[in-house]
């Protein structure tokens, strides 16, 4: 969309300002103005200003080293709020390719205080949640996502200022994923939002479909918490701490219930964290030998 906008000299230096983007946005799918105003738009930073104008005199761009048409072009996004939040972008291409697995990543750099969300859409229509997931162990924010079927996926990110109480979850980002296998596993363990937040990390079992009488072996990365459970149909479990922070338990057997929650108990009280679903793979087994394709029952 073609655009003007404002720069300024002052004390021997340029300065970048957009008047019409502070004072509010444009909603495409209305086709109408949200008046909001935005203090970000009056003096931004160019290597942030970049993200969203693209002057058509390189040298306006304020860049050391300015940005070509195609690295702009393939250039993910961000809104607004992703800089007011004071997120930073490790992945700066918008099409992210999945991996030899069939799974692909993004990685983000939110601050402590930021809470992390997700949607995955294919053809305008939201996934379950469990096509993605989410490790923040260390300042990175890492978003796993699997896909069923090859071709094109939309994967929208939301944050939250958690130390705001009237704060909501807003869209910071979007990026393409471009998947050219299916998934080597089903699907991703259920996560509460607490796991959204810094100091949280799944090792295994990653994924989100456990077998009834298989064994597994639970690692996971909680910082803060004193005490991990696993609570499985009437068995409680606890995990134990290691010296790296890590907290795992191996050789769990699955016991016949219908999903597996994992928990955790901080200072300011216990919280949620992961949830699995179980199945019982002899009596899928039988089903496949009783009825034939297409038969109901």
């Amino acid at each position: 969309m073609r655009h003007a906008w404002n720069a300024f000299k002052a004390n021997g230096h340029w300065y970048l300002l957009e008047i019409t983007w502070a004072a509010g946005f444009m909603d495409m799918e209305r086709q109408l103005f949200v008046r909001q105003h935005s203090d970000f738009y009056w003096l931004t930073p160019p290597g942030e200003y970049i993200d969203g104008h693209y002057p058509e005199n390189k040298s306006w761009q304020l860049l050391a080293h300015p940005l070509t048409d195609d690295e702009f072009v393939n250039r993910a996004f961000p809104t607004t709020r992703f800089y007011e939040l004071n997120v930073k972008l490790i992945d700066v291409t918008e099409t992210i390719n999945d991996d030899v697995d069939g799974d692909a990543k993004v990685r983000l750099l939110p601050p402590a205080h930021v809470g992390i969300i997700t949607k995955l859409l294919r053809n305008d229509r939201q996934m379950a949640s469990s096509y993605t997931f989410i490790g923040r162990k260390s300042k990175i924010a890492t978003i796993f996502v699997k896909t069923y079927d090859p071709g094109e996926y939309v994967l929208k990110i939301y944050g939250k200022d958690m130390q705001d109480k009237k704060s909501k979850y807003d869209l910071l980002i979007t990026y393409l994923i471009n998947s050219s296998k299916p998934s080597n596993i089903a699907s991703f363990p259920f996560f509460w939002s607490e796991w959204g937040m810094p100091g949280h990390h799944l090792y295994s079992p990653i994924q989100g479909l456990l077998c009834i009488g298989k064994i597994y072996n639970f690692k996971l990365f909680v910082a803060d918490a004193t005490k991990v459970m696993l609570v499985m149909g009437k068995s409680n479990i606890q995990l134990d701490k290691q010296a790296d922070g890590n907290w795992v338990k191996d050789n769990v057997q699955i016991e016949e219930c219908n999903e597996i929650k994992i928990a955790a108990v901080y200072q300011k009280g216990a919280k949620g964290l992961l949830r699995f679903e179980v199945e019982d793979k002899k009596k899928i087994k039988l089903i496949k030998k009783t009825h034939k394709p297409g038969q109901m029952g």
